[in-house]
Order: C-alpha cells, then structure tokens, then sequence
C-alpha cells in the first residue's frame, strides 16, 4: 500500500492513546520529534499505526514506573530516498540478551516469574516484525536487563509535501482545533446518506455526528434492508459496515453495482471496518469501495469523506452555532497553556474523569464531540455489555472459538469509542486468539479480560447516576 498520509495526525493518535495508558500506571511520556521531519509522506500508513501502537502499548506494558519516550526523525540515503525513523524507549524491566531473539515469536513468554503479573501474550511485537518486513524496513531491540529497552524501526517512505512537522504541541494544538470546528463546518440539507450497520451503538455516533450537517440520514441493521431502501430511493452517499450477520458489506454493495439500471448503482460506497489493517485500502479498493473509515469513526477522516464523494453543489460552507448545555455553556472549547498538553475542556460535570480507573473521557469525547452524544454512547454501550458479557462466558464454556472471537471484536472498536483503552487492547488480543482458536493462550488471559469488561460496565453505571 502507498497512500499519502498526514505523519502529525498518527503522531497525535498514537501519543493521545500512549498518554492515556501511561497515566493509569503514573509514567511519563516525553516526545522527540525532529521539527524538520516532513509532513506529508505516502506509504502504508495502517500499518505504521499498528507498529506505533504495539510498541507503544508493549512499552506501557512492562515498565512499571519512570518513563517512555516516542522520538522520530528521518534519515535520506545517498540515492535520495527518505526513511522513517521511530524510536520507543521504556525504563522498564528489560529483556535479557538471550531472550532477545524470541521477542517476535508469537505467544512466546519472557521471563514468565518476574512478569506473571502481566496480561496478554506478546502477540503486539510479532505482529510489528512481520509489518516492517513487508515494508522492506528494519527493526532493531536494545536492552538492558532490568533498567529498560529501547526499540528502533526504520521505514522506507516518500516524501509528496513540502510542509514541515514544525514543533509537534503547537501541530496537536491545531488538530484539537480542527475537531471542535468540524462541530461548526457545513450544512448539507439536500444530501441524502444510507449508514448500514449492526450496531446500533456505531449508527448512534454516526447519527450524532451527523447531526449538525442536516444530512438526511437512513440508518439499517443489514445488507438486505440496505438494498430494499435503495431499490426505491437514490442516495448521494453509503457507509456500509463490512462484518454484519446474514449478507455482509462486501456482498451488499456488490449487489448494488451488478444493478446497471438501480437507482445507486454508481453511488458512492464507502466501507466502515473495525479490521483497519496493513494494506486494507487497497483490498477494499479492489473490490469496489470508493474508501473506508475505519471504527471507532474520527470525525476528521468523516469530514474529509464527506466533503471528497458529495457533489459540491450539495455542500454549503457556514457556521452553525455550536449547541450549549442545559446551563448555556458551550459543551467543547479548545484550552492550550503554554507548555501544557492540548486537553478538551469539559463541563464540571466531567471533572469526576480523574477518578475513573477504566475509562478516559477525554478519548471518548473525541470519538462523540460532546456530553450529550457521550451520554447516549455510554448508555448504549452498557446494554449492549449485558449481552456481551453473557454471550462471552457461553462461548468461552463451550470453547466456541469463532462466536468468542466475534463478540471479541464487537468489544474492540466499541471499547474505544467510549476510551475504555485498556479493555479495548484486551478485546483485540482475544479477538485474534479466538480466530487461532488458541485455547491454551485464551486460558491464560480470558480472566484478566472479563474482570476489565465487568469493571468497566460498572464504572459506567456509576458515571450514568
């Protein structure tokens, strides 16, 4: 894959995620960026978010106090060609030399005694070895034994913009920006948009946000009511969730195009997924999607994909009044200090956030743009829990690997969009061990994932009251 990318945006992804992690155990982060790094570059940017995040969430993983620190720079070659340079270091544990080698072995467990204590199986630095290679980099480890490690990836890349990174706080300052003025944009009245989704959570948080464009919005739960609906009514727009029951996305919109006289038969699709991985675009691509938006949705990327497959004439640029709370206070406005970390602010209200051991409002409010929606997220997702945690204990009881592994992965993306991060970090591991049907590991690692779940459904009825 080779697209272009924004390195500021996946910078800010990866530390906003990294910093909520750390702040749970009481470490710090530091950031190391060359501000002379190019901006834009192009290449499989999935899978650099993988790398980031699984070296980053190893890090946390195993350093129980001190610091991390993300650097990145790049380095040109004699023939001009430029590289991506990423560095993780930890004061953690350390790895001993002879250890060193079986770090990209899945499931393999160092130093099993001195880190019973620690969830999850090793799958992240297998997965990020096997993601360098196909980008033809290169990963190097340095350790040493009980004072810390430090990780080295090194990507071939293209430059394709001029703009420099530039000091990194001032970039995250500008984005936190954007994502409140995204709540102000455009109106699109006459836009006509169908959302396919089995979730009903994820067509909340569509619907929500949304909701200021004044989009006609039709929402379904399946490919067969999406083509009933748009065997009678033309749409400017579909967003079709790939994994549904029954006629999944890819089936759908295949229908769709095999129509040649339908109403939508050249509509643009795009699909949604929480399976974001190393090269999906271009899979997606081939089969006929126009792009994807990966779960949980970013109304950064919602913004940009609306605006790049509506007609223009259907976009009209204005400002519309941000909404207010019951006490007439604006819900979101952006705080930046000086030399402090780019936050939300929120309502008092929300000042119980420091409180909570499971979840982090502030990734959540990203995710919903304001209290209310949050609210309703928050709400949704304890009645969709209930089901879950059941559907979970039966499956893991009758060592039904498959069905564990879906309900897995509904977890996953609908963790994160209400930032219970640790849960959702969880969820994908069994997801992945469910799909191996791997039941020694799921065995070692089930109880450590469904205390989080309970813990989490209960810190929520706690924030609802």
């Amino acid at each position: 894959a080779d697209n272009p990318y924004s390195l500021t945006e996946i910078l800010s992804d990866s530390y906003h995620m990294l910093e909520a992690r750390a702040k749970k155990k009481g470490l710090s982060v530091d950031l190391n960026v060359d501000k002379q790094m190019p901006n834009q570059l192009s290449g499989d940017e999935v899978a650099i978010k993988q790398i980031l995040t699984n070296l980053l969430t190893n890090a946390v993983k195993y350093t129980s106090q001190g610091s991390i620190t993300l650097g990145v720079s790049g380095l040109y070659t004699d023939s001009g060609e430029f590289s991506l340079k990423i560095t993780v270091a930890d004061t953690g544990d350390g790895i001993r030399e002879e250890d060193i080698d079986k770090l990209f072995v899945s499931f393999s467990r160092l130093d099993e005694k001195k880190n019973q204590n620690i969830e999850g199986s090793g799958l992240g630095l297998p997965i990020v070895k096997q993601l360098v290679d196909k980008m033809e980099g290169e990963i190097k480890v340095q350790s040493v034994y009980g004072k810390g490690s430090l990780f080295t990836v090194i990507l071939p890349q293209r430059v394709v913009g001029t703009a420099f990174v530039g000091d990194i706080r001032e970039a995250f300052r500008k984005e936190a920006e954007e994502r409140v003025r995204f709540r102000s944009g455009f109106i699109a009245p006459q836009a006509k948009l169908l959302a396919v989704d089995d979730n009903d959570m994820n067509l909340m948080v569509i619907q929500g946000l949304l909701k200021q464009t004044q989009i006609q919005l039709d929402m379904v739960s399946g490919g067969e009511e999406a083509l009933e609906l748009c065997a009678n009514k033309k749409y400017d727009l579909i967003f079709m969730d790939h994994m549904m029951p029954g006629m999944d996305g890819v089936e759908t919109m295949k229908v769709l195009r095999k129509e040649k006289k339908g109403l939508n038969y050249a509509t643009p699709v795009v699909v949604l997924t929480a399976n974001a991985v190393a090269g999906c675009k271009d899979l997606y691509l081939k089969e006929g999607f126009v792009d994807y938006i990966s779960k949980p949705v970013d109304v950064m990327k919602l913004d940009r994909v609306l605006r790049t497959y509506l007609e223009p004439s259907l976009i009209l640029e204005g400002v519309v009044e941000p909404e207010t709370t019951s006490g007439g206070q604006e819900k979101t406005e952006v705080a930046c200090a000086p030399e402090e970390e780019v936050m939300l602010e929120v309502t008092a209200e929300e000042k119980k956030e420091d409180s909570l051991l499971h979840i982090d409002r502030a990734i959540g409010l990203q995710y919903c743009l304001d209290d209310e929606l949050y609210r309703q997220v928050l709400e949704s997702y304890l009645e969709q829990g209930q089901e879950y945690k059941e559907q979970l204990l039966s499956y893991y009881e009758a060592k039904e690997w498959h069905d564990y592994a879906v309900v897995a992965h509904a977890i996953k993306s609908s963790s994160l969009s209400i930032g219970a991060v640790t849960l959702s970090d969880l969820a994908k591991e069994q997801e992945f061990l469910g799909k191996d049907g791997n039941e020694e590991e799921i065995a070692k690692t089930y109880d450590a994932f469904y205390e989080e779940f309970c813990e989490t459904l209960v810190e929520i009825e706690g924030m609802l009251m």
